[in-house]
């Protein structure tokens, strides 16, 4: 008889979040999204209204974005944004990051906003789904190309070797195609969401810029398909240890309690908290 036990899952939805974690770490999606749990957070870690310092950037950026979209100049959407996100100013380095990309990257770029949060729920076969939310679609006035664009706030920028292979946004460019759209490529914009010491030498924002081609975003689908129908199926939570999977897991605690048997109720009471939920490892 398995000490492990099969799991069958009730999920129909399948963000590409929940497909990586379970691509890296079997257990690491138990924890997540069978159990549904989060690491409590710092208080430094949260602004006032409970969301994280990160969350409240990313609403920021939507809200002026909106604004943009609906006539306002620069300043006015601004001022619109800051004005909502006022309560969230304070000690908030992703805000303080937010507001310097407007000032600072926002006037050199020349976007039409074509569509802001784009929320999809795309079936895949099998009564499930592929799900998601698209920050941005914009179409850039001086190529004429429509792009997807997803802001990160990050405690370190991803290297762009990394950004070149990552899914995420062909699988977007993918779904965005399903419903309709054009899309010519992707961008990650990425922001450092933590407090560096000179900040004249380390990069705090960037934008790596990605190409979807067909063969890119069948191939990102095709395992966003087989890895869902996998975890729907039923799987065996198998640990996946190594120092990447592990060095920054939030679960390593209940990892090595589980491993030497013992039991984890209390810890689970004392140190992790339902999921809200955005988990995305690194990013928010």
């Amino acid at each position: 008889m398995s000490i492990v036990e099969k799991i069958k899952p009730d999920l129909t939805s399948y963000s590409n979040t929940m497909v990586e974690t379970f691509m890296n770490c079997r257990k690491r999606f138990q924890y997540a999204f069978v159990d549904q749990l989060q690491a409590k957070r710092d208080p430094k870690e949260r602004v006032e209204g409970g969301v994280s310092r990160g969350q409240a950037g990313h609403s920021f950026l939507e809200k002026f974005f909106k604004e943009i979209q609906a006539g306002h100049d620069t300043q006015g959407a601004m001022e619109l944004a800051i004005r909502e996100h006022v309560r969230h100013m304070s000690d908030n380095v992703a805000m303080e990051r937010a507001l310097s990309w407007i000032r600072d990257v926002w006037p050199t770029l020349d976007w039409e906003i074509l569509e802001v949060e784009v929320k999809f729920k795309i079936p895949i076969g099998d009564g499930l789904f592929f799900t998601g939310t698209i920050d941005l679609v914009v179409r850039d006035r001086t190529d004429n190309k429509i792009y997807i664009v997803d802001h990160k706030f990050l405690k370190d920028l991803y290297p762009r070797e990394i950004t070149a292979l990552m899914a995420q946004m062909p699988k977007y460019a993918a779904a965005l195609q399903i419903l309709g759209y054009k899309v010519d490529g992707a961008i990650y914009n990425m922001l450092r969401n933590r407090i560096v010491k000179n900040i004249h030498t380390v990069e705090t924002a960037r934008m790596d810029y990605l190409e979807v081609n067909d063969h890119r975003i069948k191939e990102a689908l095709a395992t966003q398909v087989m890895v869902s129908k996998e975890i729907a199926e039923g799987f065996y939570p198998h640990r996946n240890a190594s120092k990447i999977n592990c060095g920054f897991c939030p679960f390593k605690t209940l990892c090595e309690m589980e491993v030497q048997g013992q039991k984890t109720t209390i810890t689970r009471e004392i140190a992790f908290e339902q999921n809200d939920y955005v988990y995305e490892g690194n990013e928010i």
